[in-house]
C-alpha cells in the first residue's frame, strides 16, 4: 500500500516488528474482551469519515477544545486503550523511532495513523459486534399504522429481540448469532430476514443489492477479500503528508 508519501511498511528498516506488535497487541486485547475487534473497526471507520484518516479521534479535549472522540457521535466509541498499549510497546522497543521533536511530517508517516490502519486488519464489520436495543425498539412494536412488528423482520426473530430487551434499552444484541467471529453469517442473516437494524436489513430487501449479499454468502472467501481491499481503500481517505500534520508523541494529545 502506498498513498502519496506514506507507505505502510515505512518501519520496516527502523522498527522492523511493528506490525507483530501491534497484530499481537490486538489479539491479547481480544483474548480478554472479543467485542474489541467490532469497537476498533468503529473507531478506524469514525477516524476516516471526519476529515480523513488522521488518528485525530484519538486526541482528548482540553479545558479549550472539545476534541473528535467527545462528540455526540463518538461518545460511545471504544478500544483507545489498546491503541494506547500499542502505542506503548512500540515506544519500548524502537524509542522515538517514530517522533520527531521538530513535531513536522517530514518521515511521510504518523504512527498513530499507522496503528489504526493495522488494527483495522483484526477487527470486522457487522460481521462483528452488537446494537443496543434503543437503536432498533421501534421495529418490534407500533412499527407503522399496518404493521405491529416491522415486516421484513422475521416472526421468531422478533419475538427472540423481544424478549431479549426486556432488559431496557442499553441491553445489547449481536448483529448475527456468531458476533465475535468474523464470517459470513451476517449475510446468512439478512437472507433469513434478520437483520438486525434496518439498514442492516434494507441491504436485502433492495434488489439493487440483493445479489451483493447473496453473493458473499456463498463465497466467504469473496467477502474476506472485498473486505480488506475496502479497508485499504477507506484508510487511505485524504491522508495528510508533508508538512500538513505532526507526528505525535502521545496519540491522545498534539506536541
Amino acid at each position: 500500500l502506498s498513498v502519496g508519501a506514506l507507505t505502510s511498511n515505512y518501519y520496516a528498516a527502523t522498527c522492523p516488528l511493528t506490525e507483530f506488535i501491534v497484530r499481537n497487541t490486538v489479539n491479547q486485547a481480544l483474548r480478554s474482551d472479543s467485542t474489541l475487534a467490532g469497537g476498533l473497526l468503529r473507531l478506524h471507520f469514525h477516524d476516516c469519515f471526519v476529515q480523513g484518516c488522521d488518528g485525530s479521534v484519538l486526541i482528548d479535549s482540553t479545558k479549550d477544545n472539545t476534541a473528535e472522540k467527545d462528540s455526540p457521535a463518538n461518545l460511545s466509541l471504544r478500544g483507545y486503550e489498546v491503541i494506547d498499549q500499542a502505542k506503548q510497546m512500540l515506544e519500548n522497543q524502537c524509542p522515538g523511532v517514530c517522533y520527531d521533536s521538530r513535531g513536522s511530517m517530514k518521515r511521510g508517516c504518523d504512527l498513530c495513523l499507522l496503528l489504526l490502519l493495522l488494527l483495522f486488519v483484526s477487527a470486522g464489520a457487522h460481521t462483528l459486534g452488537a446494537a443496543r436495543c434503543a437503536s432498533f425498539k421501534k421495529r418490534l412494536s407500533n412499527f407503522d399504522p399496518n404493521n405491529d412488528v416491522d415486516p421484513t423482520l422475521d416472526s421468531n426473530y422478533a419475538r427472540m429481540l423481544s424478549r431479549s430487551c426486556t432488559a431496557g434499552d442499553d441491553t445489547q444484541v449481536g448483529f448475527d448469532f456468531t458476533r465475535t467471529r468474523f464470517d459470513v453469517n451476517y449475510f446468512y442473516a439478512l437472507q433469513g430476514r434478520m437483520g438486525l437494524l434496518t439498514s442492516d436489513q434494507t441491504l436485502y430487501t433492495n434488489p439493487q443489492t440483493q445479489f451483493i449479499v447473496n453473493g458473499y454468502a456463498m463465497n466467504q472467501a469473496s467477502f474476506f477479500s472485498d473486505f480488506q481491499q475496502a479497508m485499504i481503500k477507506m484508510g487511505a481517505l485524504d491522508v495528510k503528508e508533508g508538512n500538513q500534520g505532526e507526528i505525535r508523541m502521545n496519540c491522545r494529545q498534539v506536541n
